[in-house]
Order: structure tokens, then sequence, then C-alpha cells
């Protein structure tokens, strides 16, 4: 893709036309005396930032907010045929290409069909993923070679992959055959924090006989359940037997109570002796010849009271042992009545069973059945997960040495795109080593080659730049599985580079994007621009200036980009 101009529909707007071939420069140039007035705001990042949007960028606020109405085209060519995309700030969701209209998503998908070489079903590699590596927009685009502005580091190792000329099979095998593994190994350990899978490793617990032990109870409750007897009113039945319990249990200490009673009254009759006037004669014999009339007499009289005494009391005791005897009977004879019927209560209620306590032991199998279930899973789907993990390790480690191999034979066919960034970056640094460096990743993670683009202390400031510089360019010139015919860079491209190294970059960016029929577009500041007066010939600094094609200026609005002075922030990096 080679551009040709950026027009817009607004007479204000300087429009910008690109060289067909090598250096085209646009400045931003100061020439107001007003020291708050600076050429960084002039329109020059805002430049490729319209460029980017003209071919199928994200919505940009920005522009329908502060430039509604406005419509930029940008004209190019590829592969010799004209083309025009034009953009409306008000409507982003259409992009008309040649006066056809389409979505950004199928816009896209055009340009990346006419531009890139990609393998079908390649994710992560797009037209405008790769377009991001030609056209560096943003100063998170400027950090490294390798990385756009907020750029997942999957999607830096597929496109940097791809313009290498990399097999991008290797790329996806990798990352499908490790997320296969992390997904088994994320649910298994998902899995053990379940409260009853968990109890079997942090109570060091074996699955295998639980899962037996599990088995057995549920097949005992579902046999119970089977045999089970429920009776409806059983609650009433029970609440029956208790209070036959309870006058049982007073009744029988009735009964204790008349039989001490009756046994008392027996002991008592049996205590006394009848002792007549005989008795006494026969107790004392002879001797009561001694005693006078008047003591025999008295001796009658108080045995004759006594006699009378004790029959009374007799015949008091005899009654009420009769009486006693008689409630003690109707007691038995009641308690043997009502024992019968709560004997039958019993037997019923030990046939049958209540309904909730069946409705509880249901709930307790039915947890039982949970419990067994979620285990059995657990031991099924745990031991197919440890299968697949076992053999994603096999496939991990047969691509290990399938990668190995592969990198061999690819630094064997000598790629262009390989080693021409050492010999570009020798324009810079001869007598530093420089290169890229393509290794098999054998760590645990998705990605399949450790790319890096070294510059020996390339820590250094304006190293990086410059290592940009050469990444971009050797792309450009070097890899073959695109059609793009221009790099755009920013002016912080040139910011912490040297004047020598700065007029070295605009040289061999003119020279060799010329010779291949490229273009090579950047903007600069026009102090970064005056410093190579220091480190060129007059005729060296005269050709790079010829190939300014536009001058921003600080002066008015009218020498900005737009024409118009309108402040916005744009940039989300």
């Amino acid at each position: 893709m080679q551009l040709i101009s950026l027009e817009a529909n607004k007479p204000s707007f300087n429009n910008v036309y690109f060289n067909p071939n090598g250096l085209t420069l646009i400045i931003g140039k100061s020439t107001s005396t007003n020291k708050n007035n600076t050429y960084n705001g002039v329109g020059k990042s805002l430049l490729l930032q319209i460029v980017n949007f003209c071919l199928g960028s994200n919505k940009i606020p920005a522009f329908e907010q502060f430039l509604p109405g406005w419509e930029f085209t940008l004209s190019f060519k590829i592969n010799q045929h004209r083309y025009t995309a034009n953009r409306s700030t008000t409507k982003q969701n259409k992009i008309y290409l040649n006066d056809n209209e389409y979505g950004q998503s199928a816009f896209n998908s055009m340009m990346g069909n006419m531009l890139i070489e990609a393998p079908k079903d390649s994710p992560y590699l797009t037209f405008r993923t790769v377009l991001s590596r030609f056209y560096r927009t943003g100063r998170g685009s400027y950090i490294s070679c390798l990385t756009t502005a907020k750029e997942q580091s999957f999607s830096s190792l597929v496109n940097n992959s791809f313009l290498l000329e990399l097999d991008l099979d290797y790329v996806y095998q990798k990352r499908t055959t490790r997320k296969r593994y992390q997904e088994l190994d994320k649910f298994e350990k998902s899995f053990k924090k379940d409260p009853i899978i968990k109890e079997y490793y942090t109570g060091d617990l074996d699955v295998e006989f639980e899962i037996s032990r599990l088995t057995q109870d549920v097949k005992k409750l579902e046999n119970d359940i089977k045999n089970y007897n429920v009776a409806e009113n059983y609650a009433s039945i029970e609440a029956e037997a208790d209070s036959m319990a309870e006058k049982l249990s007073q009744i029988k200490n009735k009964l204790y109570y008349l039989q001490t009673s009756i046994k008392n009254i027996r002991h008592s009759m049996s205590l006394y002796n009848d002792m007549d006037l005989e008795k006494v004669y026969s107790l004392y014999g002879e001797i009561t010849e001694l005693f006078k009339d008047g003591v025999i007499k008295n001796l009658e009289s108080v045995t004759a009271f006594h006699k009378g005494i004790h029959s009374k009391r007799s015949e008091r005791l005899a009654k009420e042992l009769k009486k006693l005897s008689a409630a003690h009977a109707d007691e038995e004879k009641s308690k043997k009545s009502l024992q019968n019927t709560f004997d039958e209560k019993m037997k019923l209620l030990a046939k049958s069973r209540a309904l909730d306590f069946f409705a509880a032991i249901n709930s307790q199998l039915t947890q039982l059945k949970s419990k067994l279930s979620k285990l059995q899973d657990y031991k099924n789907i745990s031991a197919h997960s440890k299968k697949e993990m076992a053999e994603a390790l096999k496939d991990l480690s047969t691509q290990e040495v399938s990668t190995i191999e592969y990198l061999e034979a690819y630094k064997e066919q000598e790629h262009l795109v390989y080693s021409g960034f050492s010999e570009l970056a020798n324009r810079f640094y001869p007598e530093v080593p420089a290169g890229i460096s393509i290794q098999n990743n054998e760590g645990n993670n998705q990605e399949r080659f450790n790319i890096s683009v070294k510059i020996q202390n390339d820590a250094s400031d304006g190293i990086n730049e410059v290592k940009i510089f050469c990444y971009d360019l050797n792309n450009l010139i070097n890899s073959t599985v695109h059609s793009f015919q221009s790099i755009f860079h920013d002016s912080r491209m040139f910011s912490d580079i040297d004047p020598r190294q700065r007029a070295i970059l605009l040289q061999q960016g003119h020279a060799l994007t010329k010779a291949s029929g490229l273009q090579y577009i950047a903007t600069i500041n026009e102090d970064q621009l005056l410093t190579l007066k220091d480190v060129l010939s007059e005729d060296e600094y005269d050709e790079i200036f010829e190939k300014v094609t536009l001058e921003l200026k600080d002066d008015s609005p009218e020498s900005k980009l737009l024409g118009v002075q309108i402040d916005m922030q744009y940039e989300k990096d």
C-alpha cells in the first residue's frame, strides 16, 4: 500500500501529499514570537491518527465531538490499483472504499485480503494488527519494536512471527495444547474447592472408599424406605400411647400404695395375742393363790376390757382390709385392661412410622445420593482430566522437539527478513553486534517462540528508536507476506536520537525505500531537522529538506493541519 494524499471536505484543511517513493517529511515549524506557542500542537501526530482513522481504526469519540461534519479522504495504491477511503467523523461506523459503503469490520476484512497473506483461521492476525507495525500511532507504540500500544503478548508473538515468515501452526499448536492443559488443571482445582470434595483432600480421606461406603448406605436406606409402613395418624397414636403410659404409671403407683396398706393391716392384725385369764394363771402359777380376791377380780375386768377393745379393732381392720382388697382388685382390673390397650398401640407404632420421620429419612437419602453422585462425577471427571492432561503434556513434549528441529531448518534457509535487521543496524553501529533472536520457548506458558531484537547497549538513549526504525524498515523491505509499501513514523521517533544517528536514519530511510520503490513517511519537529546541519554537508541536508511536502506552523490556526484552532485529546494510550 502506497499513500498518495490525505484530504478533507473542509477548505481550511491543509491537504497532505506523499512522495511516491523514498522519504516524505511533514515538519512542525515554530515561527511565532509568542513563547506560549509550540509546534508540538500543529497537527503532526493528528495527521497519522487521521490516516489511521481512514484505514479502519476503532471509533474516535473526540473526532465526533470536536470535528462534527468533517470527512477525510485517504488516497492510496495497492498493486498499482488506486483506492480512496472516505470516512466521516459523524457516521464513523461507515467507511467508503471507492464510493462503496462498508462497515468497519467488512472494510478491514477487505483490506486484509488485499494486503496480507494470512493463513486461514489465524486468530490475532488481522489487517489492523499488521498495519500497526507499519503505521505506529500513539506513544505506546514507540516503547518496543515488537509491540504496539496496549497489545497482548500473544498477539505480538503472532504478528511478529507472521512478518518473520515463521510457521504459525507452531504458534497456535502450543497455545491450544497449553490452554487445554491449563483449563483442565483449573477445572480440577475448582472442583476440589467444592465443600464435599474438599473434605477428602483436607481430611486425607479415600474417595474410592467413601464411594463404596456411601453406596452401601444408600442401598440400606432405599431398602428401609421400601419396607416402611407410614401411619398418617402416627402422631395421634403416639400421643394416646403416651397418655396411656402415664395412666398406667399412676395405676401402678396406686396399686403399690394399696398393697402396702393391706400388708400393714395384716401385720397389725397378726401382732395382737389374746391374753385371757387362764394364761395369767398359767404364767404366774401358784403365786396367784397369794393374790387377794380384789386383785383377781381386777384382772378379770382388765382382761374382759382388753378383749373388747381387740374385738372392735379387729373388726375395724377387717373392714379396712376388705375395702382395700376390693379397691386393689378394681385397680388390677383397670391396669390389665389399660395395659392390653397400650400394648396394642405400641404394636401398631412398632409396625409403622411417622410421616415426618419418613420425610426426614427421604431427605437423608437425597443428601447421600447427591454426595455420592458428586464423588462419582469427580472420580470420573478427574480420571478423564488426568488422562487428558497427560496427553497434553505428551503433545507439548512432542511439539518441543518438532519446534527445535523447525527453527534449525528455518535459520538454515537464510530468510532475508531474519538476517536483514542486523545489516540495517550495522549502518548505524558498525562495530556493535545486532540481530533478531528466535528461540523455542520451553516455559509453562502459551507462547511458542521467544523473539527478541537486540542491538548491544540498546538501553542507551536513542538506540531503542533506531531499533524500531530498523525493525520496521526490515519488515517493509524484506518480509514477503504483505503488500505494504510504506511505513509512517511520528516525530516522537526522533526525540531521543542524537543528530548523527538521526541523519543516518533519514538518509537510509530515503535511500533504501527509494531503491525499492517504497515510502518512508515521517513527521518531524523543526529543531530535530535543523540539528542535522551540524553533521551533514549542505548538499546532504538539502537532499533531505527537499523531501518536505508540508510545513505545519504555530503562527496561526490557518497554518495548522486542520486550518482551525481545535483542542482535543484523541489518544488513549
